[in-house]
């Protein structure tokens, strides 16, 4: 999942260090903490960036037929 911030956004957990992120789209495992991003989205801070799911063609390419060719008649 990907999230979007809007702004710098400063948190705590244990009330004795602060935290920031700055303002920027993040991957939420890799990134930025679970913990802290579900925070941002409470506060507002970030919206979820929707992914974008690319569509397979419905019409596949398919090999040209066999054609058979006439031979000239001899006479």
């Amino acid at each position: 999942m990907k999230i979007y911030l809007k702004r710098i956004f400063k948190y705590t957990f244990d009330n004795r260090s602060f935290h920031e992120i700055l303002s920027g789209t993040y991957e939420v495992p890799r990134q930025v903490d679970k913990d802290a991003a579900h925070l941002a989205l409470e506060m507002g801070a970030a919206v979820i960036v929707p992914e974008v799911v690319k569509k397979q063609s419905k019409f596949t390419k398919k090999a040209p037929e066999n054609k058979v060719t006439r031979a000239k008649e001899s006479k």
